[in-house]
């Protein structure tokens, strides 16, 4: 049974070797056993080096007690498990590796995890990238919504200062071009503050929009409905 054994771990070895991915192999007390020879030219060390827990020297430090609380649970409930971290290339470079891991049993004995990991600090660059630019562009719509909303506030100011100052037939189209201003000041308020600007629920919008505008004028003088049922929205 022992030689049988160990043609098949000599087998899987020479398997783990062809594959175009990094591979390891841990015993059933989460010891590395085997890392395969894309993860020795990854990481530019021997397979000496990486066996038992040495291959852990490699791992980022800012991810070594996340990954290891992460891998420890999964193995005390004998489960599969994925984890992002980082490890040092072997041009000193830290790179992004997403690992999965599996439980290996034996006639029901477990027997440790394999495990293959893929780069994917592209995707996590593109990822950073991304929320930087929303990150970006939240701020300039935040800088546009104010500008515009102290300019509208300074129209409305003016018109209600030469409204005054207009002779008495003059004022109502003052008043009416002050309600107009705010108005759309407030259509801007809405729409600056829905969730998202890119897909907005009309009814939900409208809703809001006509309860404020019924604000503007003096009671009795306008009345606003809005029908409907579900969502609405507006891409």
């Amino acid at each position: 049974a022992g030689q049988n054994r160990g043609g098949l771990e000599d087998a899987f070895r020479r398997f783990a070797d062809y594959v175009p991915l990094m591979m390891w192999r841990s015993d059933a007390e989460g010891r590395a056993v085997h890392h395969n020879e894309r993860w020795l030219a990854f990481t530019g060390r021997s397979a000496e080096d990486e066996i038992g827990e040495g291959w852990r020297r490699g791992l980022h430090p800012d991810d070594f007690e996340r990954h290891a609380a992460l891998v420890a649970e999964a193995f005390r409930a004998r489960e599969p498990f994925s984890v992002e971290f980082r490890l040092r290339r072997h041009d000193g470079a830290y790179r992004w590796l997403l690992e999965t891991g599996r439980p290996l049993s034996e006639n029901g004995a477990f027997q440790g995890y394999l495990g293959t990991c893929f780069d994917i600090t592209d995707r996590k660059h593109a990822e950073e990238h991304i929320e930087h630019a929303l990150a970006e562009k939240e701020a300039l719509l935040a800088e546009v919504y104010h500008r515009v909303r102290n300019n509208l506030q300074v129209m409305v100011s003016l018109i209600g200062l030469y409204g005054r100052a207009a002779p008495e037939p003059c004022r109502g189209s003052f008043e009416a071009l002050g309600q107009r201003v705010r108005a759309i000041a407030l259509v801007q308020h809405h729409l600056h503050e829905a969730p998202h600007i890119a897909s907005i629920d009309l009814r939900d919008y409208l809703h809001r929009l006509a309860s404020g505008l019924g604000q503007l004028r003096r009671a009795g003088r306008i009345g606003v409905t809005v029908d409907g049922t579900g969502t609405g929205l507006v891409e």
